[in-house]
């Protein structure tokens, strides 16, 4: 009988975390599972670490592929070959508490309507020190902006898709890699999982297109962490460039699901967004990219306010060049 959950970790040179979140996968209170482990070509202790957890726990499964340096690959690859009724993921840097599993597994137990749930998070430092604030605490009125009455049961709540999807559209992603659970029935009605061209970001586009396409429950609980470190990909500096083309590619499949007034706020959002790229390519003395986007900025958005904001925003990258080249010529 296969198990009922599959828990799917890539992983990549994280020899000083990985070991914390296989035991926090394989050591959850609901034993009905199995965790995949996707080594991406690490170049350090990592596959002798979950190889030496394999050999302790059957349920744990160690694949090995050549370095790809994408998540989605390593996580379409555990999809392809996940046995689970229900899926989740967890990073390879990241935490699940104790309950996770199990509490995730009753909610879709008692409500075979629902194919998506999500619950809180914790940001944890590279010690292990957990900030006392969750993520949904944090964004302050996120809960009474996602969810519907009556509940399905003590803490949890379903979710209009509508309202979902647009505050992850506008505001922030309410969850995390290691915060959601699905349905299999539910990613197998994708043509695409992780779109694999992407580097960041491809968690937010599935996200959006999941949201829009199932019924999704939020369990108010705090269940999961998320470490923060210097070597975590989020950390890159293209990571708003990449989060700006998930957002749009969101945009271009949202026609049939957000109002004109929704697609319009939509349109300003991303037009933030690619000036704020914009101003970062010129900080760092690229003018062509800033100036680029600065022009793409104000095709999401054109209106008076926009025109001035980019072109305020070109002349100051051309001068920023200008005295810089000036600068290294005198020196």
């Amino acid at each position: 009988m296969p198990p009922k959950v599959s828990v799917i970790i890539p992983t990549y040179n994280n020899e000083k975390y990985i070991k914390a979140a296989v035991d926090s996968a394989s050591r959850q209170t609901y034993r009905d599972l199995e965790v995949i482990v996707l080594n991406d070509g690490s170049t350090d202790s990592t596959l002798d670490i979950v190889s030496q957890a394999a050999l302790t726990d059957p349920r744990i499964r160690v694949i090995t592929r050549p370095h790809s340096g994408k998540p989605s690959i390593a996580r379409n690859a555990g999809i392809r070959i996940a046995q689970g009724e229900y899926i989740c993921f967890l990073d390879g840097d990241d935490l699940f508490y104790p309950e996770k599993v199990r509490d995730c597994v009753y909610i879709f137990e008692g409500n075979p309507s629902i194919q998506f749930v999500f619950h809180d998070m914790r940001y944890m430092y590279e010690t292990g020190r957990e900030e006392r604030e969750s993520h949904l605490q944090r964004a302050g009125s996120a809960r009474a902006n996602l969810v519907l009455e009556p509940t399905l049961g003590d803490g949890v709540f379903s979710c209009d898709s509508n309202r979902l999807a647009y505050w992850m559209c506008l505001i922030s992603v309410p969850f995390h890699m290691s915060s959601v659970m699905v349905r299999r029935t539910l990613l197998d009605g994708q043509n695409v999982w992780f779109p694999e061209d992407m580097l960041i970001g491809e968690d937010f586009e599935l996200w959006f297109r999941l949201v829009k396409s199932g019924s999704v429950a939020f369990l108010d609980k705090v269940l999961s962490a998320r470490r923060m470190h210097k070597e975590s990909i989020t950390r890159r500096p293209d990571t708003a460039i990449w989060t700006a083309t998930a957002r749009i590619r969101n945009y271009n499949r949202s026609t049939d699901f957000f109002s004109s007034s929704q697609r319009k706020a939509f349109r300003k959002r991303i037009s933030d967004d690619l000036f704020n790229c914009g101003y970062a390519q010129s900080r760092q003395g690229d003018t062509g990219d800033a100036q680029a986007l600065y022009i793409e900025s104000l095709r999401w958005d054109p209106n008076i306010w926009s025109i001035k904001r980019a072109a305020l925003g070109i002349l100051k990258a051309h001068l920023r060049s200008a005295l810089g080249n000036g600068i290294r010529r005198s020196t």
